[in-house]
C-alpha cells in the first residue's frame, strides 16, 4: 500500500498526503475540463480559413489507436501533413484517464474535424 512507505507517519500527515494525491488528480481533471471549453468556444471554420489566409496549411493529428488526421482519410491527412506539416493536439489518446478527459478529446476531435475539413477544402481548391 502507498502508506506503507513511509511507516512513520501519524494519521493526520497520512490524512494530508492522501488529501494532496487527490488534489493533484483534480487539478487535471479541471484542466481538461477548460480546455474542453475552450475548443468548444472556438470556431474551427474562421480559424481554418484564417490560417489558410496567412499561408499556414498545417492540419491537426492526433493520438487513439495510432495517429491520425481528424474529418480526413488518413491517406488525404497523410499526404497534406507530409507536404504542409502538422499540429499535434497534446493529450489526444484511446486511454482515456476520466470522464472529463474523454470530453476532453470529444472537443478536441471534434474542433480538428471540422477545421481539417475546411482546410483540405481551401488546399484542394486552390491547387487547381
Amino acid at each position: 500500500m502507498l502508506l506503507d512507505v513511509v511507516p512513520e507517519m501519524n494519521p493526520i500527515r497520512s490524512a494530508s498526503f492522501l488529501l494532496f494525491l487527490l488534489s493533484i488528480s483534480a487539478c487535471s481533471i479541471g484542466k481538461y475540463d477548460r480546455q474542453a471549453a475552450e475548443f468548444r468556444q472556438r470556431s474551427p471554420i474562421a480559424e481554418a480559413e484564417s490560417d489558410y489566409r496567412a499561408h499556414d496549411y498545417r492540419i491537426y493529428s492526433a493520438m487513439g489507436v495510432g495517429h491520425y488526421f481528424p474529418g480526413l482519410d488518413h491517406d488525404v491527412g497523410s499526404r497534406i501533413a507530409r507536404e504542409h506539416g502538422e499540429k499535434m493536439i497534446s493529450g489526444t489518446s484511446d486511454a482515456l484517464e476520466s470522464r472529463s478527459h474523454s470530453n476532453y478529446v470529444g472537443a478536441a476531435t471534434g474542433f480538428a474535424s471540422a477545421y481539417n475539413k475546411r482546410k483540405a477544402s481551401l488546399i484542394a481548391q486552390n491547387a487547381r
